[in-house]
């Protein structure tokens, strides 16, 4: 195994990669695009340089990896989007934004390489990325003003076994974009379309506390 640390989105960077990888290995069967960044923030507060640090590792990293491999014959092509492209989930337009293009790059990917390309629509993985770590957490928790988000989102996150169980079956599939959800799709897709309440992203151990004597405890903005 060797390891590269490098910018997705630097061409350049990108292409000695490529290059000290085939000299090695000479042969590359396939990619997976799994880079990204994410940061829950409101439109309004939204700088360009903000948006900009979202969307280069999803949207300039695809296109990069693509014109770098586009003439070769991969086994495939395998593109990290998320559930946030299909959810539109509250404070994360342009973390959206970047998967929507994936998911739109790779059906454009399939009408021209020679190799396959899927994008995989992912959900929260419990036991690893956003899921293993409590900074993303508590950005959006004092963005929402509340508190328990974490917990209340990793009892219907993916487990990891599961996670890799989807990614072969989508690996061996002949789609270009493929969703992977551990619960109901209609049901989310419902719930997405419903005008928001920061209330309903409270833990149900303070839901149960409304009518109470006890108030909610939130976060003070």
């Amino acid at each position: 195994m060797e390891v590269f640390v490098a910018e997705a989105s630097d061409r350049e960077t990108m292409r000695e990669v490529v290059s000290q990888t085939l000299k090695r290995f000479q042969v590359i069967n396939g990619v997976i695009h799994a880079a990204g960044i994410i940061r829950p923030h409101l439109i309004k507060s939204t700088t360009k340089g903000m948006a900009d640090s979202v969307l280069s590792p999803k949207v300039d990293g695809t296109m990069v990896l693509f014109d770098l491999f586009k003439g070769t014959n991969l086994d495939f092509m395998v593109l990290f989007s998320s559930m946030a492209s299909v959810l539109g989930p509250y404070a994360h337009a342009d973390y959206s934004a970047a998967n929507c293009f994936l998911d739109a790059f790779a059906n454009y990917s399939n009408s021209v390489a020679k190799f396959h390309t899927v994008a995989i629509n992912w959900p929260v993985w419990k036991e690893v990325g956003i899921g293993a770590g409590s900074s993303y957490f508590a950005e959006l928790e004092a963005l929402l003003g509340v508190e328990d988000l974490q917990e209340e989102m990793l009892e219907k996150a993916i487990l990891t076994d599961d996670g890799l169980e989807a990614f072969k079956r989508a690996l061996n599939s002949d789609h270009a974009q493929i969703i992977v959800s551990p619960e109901s799709l209609n049901q989310l897709l419902e719930q997405s379309q419903a005008p928001f309440d920061p209330t309903m992203r409270l833990s149900r151990r303070y839901r149960t506390m409304e009518g109470s004597s006890q108030p909610m405890k939130s976060r003070q903005r």
